[in-house]
């Protein structure tokens, strides 16, 4: 039996950092797509085939935290969420507390690689990682 290609949907609002993880992540054999602003993010949320996975930069325009999140609750959108971000996130911002990590950029995709690796597997084993085990950062550091 043949399994499914994981599907990731990066939402990074720097052009050269999402062609960068779209390679990054293609590589690793995910179906990647990618969304530049929050239009394209719910766009890509509702058609088709729903990705597994959403990394997403919390600096993406038109990003409204609380009503993303809204949206994602009233559809039964039960996505992960990743945030991948340079830090100064407010730890009760509306997609943080939807979050299930969240990964200090530092220019090296290797830690962002194995959280998501490690999400999509309990995601795929029924068994979602709680809100306690969220924060990933290399350096120590956690939002602030």
């Amino acid at each position: 039996m043949t399994q499914r290609v994981p599907r990731l949907l990066i939402a990074e609002r720097n052009p050269n950092v999402r062609s960068f993880l779209s390679r990054e992540f293609s590589r690793e054999g995910y179906a990647v797509r990618t969304a530049k602003n929050g239009f394209e993010l719910v766009k890509a949320i509702h058609s088709g085939e729903q990705p597994d996975l959403i990394v997403l930069d919390l600096d993406v325009p038109y990003l409204e935290g609380g009503a993303t999140v809204e949206l994602l609750q009233r559809h039964k959108i039960l996505i992960p969420i990743v945030i991948h971000s340079l830090g100064g996130v407010e730890p009760d911002h509306p997609l943080m507390l939807r979050a299930k990590a969240w990964v200090k950029k530092t220019g090296d995709p290797g830690q962002l690689k194995q959280v998501v690796r490690g999400l999509l597997e309990k995601h795929r084993l029924g068994a979602v990682a709680p809100v306690a085990d969220k924060i990933t950062d290399p350096e120590g550091d956690v939002p602030k």
